[in-house]
């Protein structure tokens, strides 16, 4: 199974499938405690900046502006400790 995480296969519907669970286990990630994903996203919402400057193709960031960028950082933030959650 191939996972995108970040910028770089953006629309790729060979990963459409994966993108449905991303949501599904960034819900399961915040059950319970729907603050926990505000203070993520207020985190990553002030670091988006940086962590756009590190990706080597800027190309391929350059796609999204800064709220998309960051709802897919957090989403995919989630997505990676929820899988090692479980």
């Amino acid at each position: 199974m191939v996972i995108s995480i970040g910028p770089y296969h953006p629309g790729n519907p060979e990963l459409e499938l994966i993108q449905q669970h991303k949501h599904t286990m960034a819900c399961q990630y915040e059950y319970g405690n729907s603050k926990l994903l505000e203070e993520l996203y207020r985190n990553v919402k002030r670091l988006a900046k940086d962590a756009r400057e590190c990706y080597t193709h800027q190309s391929s960031v350059a796609k999204f502006n800064e709220e998309e960028f960051t709802h897919m950082m957090v989403l995919d933030a989630c997505f990676i400790l929820q899988f090692i959650y479980l």
